[in-house]
């Protein structure tokens, strides 16, 4: 399906830290997790309030199936591929940390973060 967009998680957040000179810094609006059809090969993205952050280059499949915000860190769990096999993996501010080794296809398809 070239140029479709597979969207897994929808999640609206507000969330407001001060600093000590009680400047607010505060991130919110509409997150969505998914991916996007680069005409080879599905990205993993998602979208801040309809501004697209690519977390994969389109070497390999990949997908993004779920967003957390905490704070000022965006995190999302999903896959990519290693050319055999689709590797579980999260990104936190766009940088990918494999869960599994990529021998066996995992999945990362939920995450939850506890304070």
């Amino acid at each position: 399906m070239k140029g479709s967009v597979l969207v897994m998680i929808l999640v609206t957040l507000f969330v407001a830290s001060c600093s000590d000179d009680a400047e607010v810094e505060s991130i919110s609006g509409l997150y969505v997790a998914g991916n996007e059809h680069n005409g080879k090969k599905y990205v993993a993205k998602y979208w801040k309030n309809g501004t697209v952050v690519a977390l994969t280059d389109g070497a390999q499949m990949a997908q993004a199936n779920a967003i957390v915000i905490s704070g000022i860190d965006v995190y999302v769990a999903g896959y990519e591929g290693n050319g055999t096999n689709n590797v579980a993996k999260y990104w936190k501010n766009k940088t990918g940390i494999a869960l599994t080794d990529g021998t066996q296809n995992a999945y990362a398809k939920a995450m939850v973060l506890v304070p």
